[in-house]
C-alpha cells in the first residue's frame, strides 16, 4: 500500500513496498515506513520497522499484543508510537532517528554529511516526543 502525499492518520499508517512512479529520488520524502496493524490482521507474519531502531520494545509490543490475540491493545500501542515515528523518522530523518536512538540508550551517533545535526530546539522536540517511548 502506498500512502497519499500527506502523512496518514495515526490509525492508518502504511507500509510502502515500492517508491511511487513520480518519486524522482530527490530530497527526503514525507512518506514513512510504518507498521500497519491491518497487515498482520490480513495475514502478514511480520515487518521490518525503521522505528525499531530507536524504540524496539515499543514496536515489539505491537507485534506481541497481536500475536496474543489482542488486536485492540496492538492498535492502542501502534497509536502511541505513530506520531513519534512520523515526526522523528519521517520529518527529521536520519538525524532525528540517530538522536532518538541516543536518547533510548543505543548508539545513534552524529549524522554524516550532507545531513546536519539537529538544532537545540529540534532536540528538545525529539526528547518531548520520545518521553513516553523509552526502553
Amino acid at each position: 500500500m502506498i500512502p497519499s502525499e500527506q502523512n496518514p492518520p495515526s490509525d492508518q499508517t502504511a507500509l510502502m513496498t515500492k517508491p511511487p512512479a513520480n518519486d524522482k529520488g530527490t530530497g527526503h520524502s514525507r512518506r514513512v515506513f510504518l507498521f500497519k496493524l491491518s497487515l498482520l490482521l490480513n495475514g502478514a507474519v511480520g515487518a521490518i520497522l525503521a522505528f525499531a531502531g530507536p524504540a524496539p520494545t515499543a514496536c515489539y509490543e505491537i507485534y506481541a499484543a497481536w500475536k496474543e490475540g489482542d488486536a485492540e491493545l496492538a492498535a492502542l500501542k501502534q497509536q502511541r508510537i505513530a506520531h513519534a515515528a512520523v515526526r522523528v523518522g519521517g520529518d527529521l530523518g536520519v538525524p532525528g532517528f540517530k538522536y532518538a536512538m541516543d536518547l533510548n540508550g543505543y548508539y545513534g551517533g552524529p549524522s554524516r554529511l550532507p545531513f546536519l545535526p539537529l538544532t537545540g530546539e529540534l532536540k528538545s522536540e525529539v526528547e518531548r516526543i520520545m518521553a513516553d517511548i523509552r526502553n
